[in-house]
């Protein structure tokens, strides 16, 4: 068998509204896109356009929206809808359609509303045009748009997010050491220790030797205030964690600092985020010899320049700090050598220099502030220095010897920082500024980029089975992308009208190849860098240094459409006040302040890192600590919202059932003690996917271990790794047993940690024996010992005994070698042949096309709501695997599988079949046909 496919059709009415609507070229928020000149506005690209909802009390609201899609490569347009926090997601297809909701609550505040065009699948050809959209508040029938992209709207969205959707309700479940429950009617306080975001620091240093690390006054008062919580949460590893001091000459590994970084992170219980696998010209020295081996030169042809009479060549070298020639023959028989002078901070340079020679190459200097860092860049240079003619770009003396051989040692990095440590800290930037600062990054190209951060990825993967952590995600992280930066001044609106927000699209791009040509987690994180200098111009290059709000929220929602965490990498002001006036204390705070607001009222982001922590150590940064130890206006801005903002602190009374519930609190670590006689401290973290949380007395030992569940090929077996959560007083002995399938063993049954040794994870190897029957059997593993919290983890055996069609085949029919009984024939010709009638569990004998289990459309109430529904029958002692597909036209099928929960069942029948009910996502009423088919395959 290779498919069985049956399809089913339903029907539906069409219902289209059309009142009160704001047209979509008229929505005021907008990433990227164009009018359709019929007053809708149209998404080609990944994006989104938007609009504030404000509400005045929280109420019941409605809304509509018209839009159309253009389908590619076999895919409709994936449409989300966000406002506040909340999401709904909607396929489009080529005609207009109105998607509503009815009857949802909304709360009181303002709402950023966020209409996306989304990756959905590996097609980025698709297109979404909105045509409207429509708010109101359903109890008063008032439209609740506000269509203004100001500073009010923007942060009082952010802050609407912050309370609603940043914390929540908790159920503590409240516990002696024990395990017996608190007595009723005690009082307990609660209050937040560490936040779940991570407002993070950097700390400054390369060795063991660094200041921080000292035994003086400053030092020590340097590890109290950076571990102060909940004012941190998170700390980053400056620049002793990048490449360059970790492996100064090659193969001699010295992570003596960052390994002291880690053992103060974990004392502290604090997150930690790594800067940098590796950057360019920041890696050791010999790195960069490989690396300039290895991009020598990129040659660009065909271009034709005024001065010149005809068409020469341009040679492009991007070398730092140095100066090559190429000598090109022009068309006038002289040789013209042009070469680009690459200074590390290519701001610091304004123009550029002609200089031609004769018989002998000579060099042209090129210097400006749009460093020529692609062919999209070096196509805008020459046509703004008046050249004409499409550049062809070529690759010349590329050693592929040192190529490998720098391969091969960036290998042996990623080993050394994510596999050896990935266990230890949680967010790591892979090449930092992969689009502009290095080199290697050019030389790779995007797919070898990609197969670095694949490699981070499976790394971050084997730490975490083999040290029982949270895996590391692997950040792409570049420079400006918060604020703007100038060498993208001259692609403005006026020039390029789809693009309202170019530089952080760009961006957007760099990071959507990476996810287009990796796996699902090859991207673990995007990273933005805010270094707000005050010497510079805003974004726009008007020379102001007024940052307004709307720099801020562009790249959080321009990004935030693709659905991966975002962090605030490296945010900093500088010293360099050479504007005048000067920044006051005020404006300063107020910068901070509504910055953090906005990032932290986005429903994408994770981190808020600033760069810089005590002004006499951080150079060119503003601390957040003056040098006498007290509150910068950076500090003071932070210390008020992560402290009092966003701080939850409660006392509460313990009921019957020995809980407590904790309301509107924040997401983090909170610590809980009792009054008087009963007295503890515990931790546990608040997130938003949970409701109810068991709190355990100071001292409980816990078993922690790797995976919560198993799948086990039959025949095989496979390591568990246990380890405890915290250092016990003596000797705890872990049993471990089995229930469940009589296949499944363990060995060994039982290990022991020592006060010495209860952080080292230990294996237990459970294996699922070869059996005869054809099940996939299950059973749960067991973990307990005397004064610890008890685990298990359940476990499923993958079956190798396989019934085939030709069994089956035997077993229904009389004389199975009839050439009638073959998959393609149809037996008792009642339309099914016989392979779908072994598929779906029917019957192959009774031809009157009224077997139970033959599939069917349903259509299925909800909360009263009509859905399209599919019934079937399976096997579940085959190989087989059952897919639903969707389509409007029976000639472009779409898999939705995953977006079709089981709605009823799945109900065992007596010969080896289950019998399901799955529910589509969309209404009846939201499609004018809709043919459904369910898929089998080998």
């Amino acid at each position: 068998m290779k498919n069985a496919s049956l399809i089913l059709a339903a029907l539906s009415s069409f219902i289209q509204c059309s009142f009160g609507l704001i047209s979509g070229e008229n929505l005021t928020l907008r990433s990227t896109g164009y009018s359709d000149r019929n007053g809708g506005w149209t998404l080609n690209e990944t994006g989104y356009a938007g609009t504030y909802a404000v509400v005045p009390s929280t109420t019941i609201a409605d809304f509509e929206i018209e839009v159309s899609g253009t389908m590619a490569d076999g895919e409709f347009p994936i449409m989300d809808i966000h406002i506040g926090g909340m999401k709904w997601t909607y396929h489009v297809v080529d005609t207009n359609q109105v998607f509503s909701v009815y009857g949802f609550d909304l709360p009181q505040g303002t709402h950023s509303v966020r209409i996306e065009l989304t990756r959905g699948g590996r097609s980025f050809k698709r297109a979404l045009t909105i045509h409207s959209f429509k708010l109101i508040d359903a109890k008063t029938n008032t439209s609740l748009i506000s269509n203004l992209d100001d500073e009010v709207n923007a942060l009082n969205a952010a802050d609407s997010y912050a309370d609603n959707w940043r914390r929540g309700d908790f159920l503590l479940q409240l516990k002696h050491s024990n395990g017996q429950p608190v007595e009723a009617g005690k009082q307990v306080r609660i209050k937040l220790k560490r936040h779940a975001f991570n407002f993070g620091v950097c700390v400054n240093g390369t060795k063991t030797s660094s200041k921080w690390l000292r035994g003086d006054s400053d030092a020590i008062m340097f590890r109290n205030k950076v571990t102060e919580q909940p004012m941190f949460s998170m700390l980053g590893c400056d620049n002793g964690a990048k490449w360059r001091y970790n492996e100064k000459t090659r193969d001699v590994e010295t992570y003596a600092y960052t390994d002291a970084f880690l053992d103060f992170c974990e004392e502290h219980n604090m997150r930690s985020r790594w800067h940098t696998i590796m950057w360019g010209d920041h890696d050791p020295d010999w790195a960069n010899y490989f690396e300039n081996n290895v991009m020598k030169k990129i040659i660009v042809s065909g271009v034709t320049h005024p001065p010149l009479n005809g068409t020469y060549t341009l040679g492009v070298e991007r070398m730092f700090g140095e100066v090559y020639t190429a000598g090109i023959p022009n068309a006038m028989g002289t040789n013209v050598a042009y070469a680009i002078y690459r200074w590390k901070n290519p701001r610091d340079l304004s123009e550029v220099k002609w200089i031609f020679g004769q018989s002998t190459p000579r060099t042209i200097y090129f210097s400006s502030t749009d460093p020529v860092d692609s062919p999209f860049d070096v196509t805008n240079w020459v046509a703004e220095n008046g050249a004409t003619g499409t550049p062809v770009f070529t690759h010349l003396n590329n050693d592929e010897g040192d190529r490998q051989e720098l391969r091969d040692e960036i290998s042996e990095r990623i080993d050394a920082v994510v596999a050896q440590r990935g266990h230890r800290f949680h967010e790591v930037d892979g090449i930092n500024e992969s689009s502009s600062a290095s080199l290697v990054a050019k030389d790779f190209g995007t797919a070898g980029m990609v197969g670095i951060y694949d490699e981070i990825h499976q790394a971050a993967v084997n730490a975490s089975l083999s040290n029982g952590t949270t895996k590391v995600k692997a950040f792409i992280n570049d420079y400006a992308i918060l604020r703007g930066v100038l060498k993208m001044n001259k692609i403005t609106t006026a020039t390029n009208p789809g693009e309202l927000d170019w530089y952080r699209n760009w961006y957007r791009r760099h990071v959507e190849s990476f996810i287009q040509l990796g796996d699902e987690d090859t991207v673990g994180g995007i990273g933005i860098q805010g270094h707000l200098h005050t010497h510079a111009p805003d974004e726009y290059g008007t020379g102001t240094r007024r940052i307004t709000l709307s720099t801020y929220r562009k790249p959080l929602e321009t990004l935030a459409v693709l659905e991966k965490p975002i962090a605030i990498t490296e945010f900093s002001l500088d010293h360099f006040q050479t504007l005048n006036p000067p920044w006051t204390d005020n404006e300063i705070y107020d910068l901070v302040n509504k910055a953090m607001r906005i990032v932290f009222g986005n429903d994408q982001t994770t981190t808020f890192h600033y760069w810089g922590f005590y002004d006499p150590w951080d150079g060119d940064f503003y601390g957040l600590y003056e040098a006498d130890w007290s509150l910068s206006p950076i500090g003071q801005a932070w210390r008020d919202l992560t402290t009092q903002e966003w701080y939850t602190e409660d006392v509460l009374t313990v009921d019957e059932q020995g809980e407590v519930l904790l309301t509107n609190a924040y997401f983090g670590d909170y610590e809980v003690s009792g009054e008087n006689e009963f007295t503890y401290t515990a931790k546990t973290i608040l997130e938003a996917d949970k409701e109810k949380v068991t709190v355990h007395g100071e001292g409980q030992v816990a078993i922690n271990i790797s995976q919560a569940t198993a799948s086990i090929p039959e025949g095989n077996s496979i390591p568990i790794h246990v380890f405890l959560n915290e250092k016990p007083m003596s000797n705890i002995v872990v049993s471990v047993s089995v229930t469940g399938d009589h296949d499944f063993y363990i060995s060994p049954n039982s290990i022991t940690f020592r006060p010495t040794t209860w952080n080292i994870p230990q294996t237990i190897q459970i294996e699922a024996a070869e059996d005869l029957d054809l099940l996939h059997g299950t059973g749960i593993v067991r973990y307990t010992a005397s004064g610890a919290i008890d685990a298990h983890i359940g476990v499923s055996e993958i079956d190798n005994d396989i019934l085939p069609y030709d069994i089956w085949r035997e077993k229904m029919f009389q004389n199975p070698s009839d050439p009638t009984t073959d998959r393609e024939n149809d037996f008792d010709a009642d339309g099914w042949n016989n392979e779908q009638e072994y598929c779906f569990g029917m019957n192959p004998l009774n031809g009157t096309n009224r077997d139970p289990k033959k599939p069917s459309t349903e259509i299925i109430t909800d909360s009263g709501l009509d859905y399209f529904g599919i019934k079937y029958s399976y096997r579940t002692d085959s190989g087989i695997n059952y897919f639903i597909n969707i389509s409007t036209n029976l000639l472009d099928w779409v898999d939705e599988t995953d977006s079709m929960p089981i709605s009823e069942g799945p109900f065992a029948n007596e010969d080896g079949t289950r019998t399901l009910t799955r529910r589509y996502y969309k209404k009846t009423t939201e499609e004018p046909r809709l043919f459904i088919r369910v898929k089998a395959t080998e």
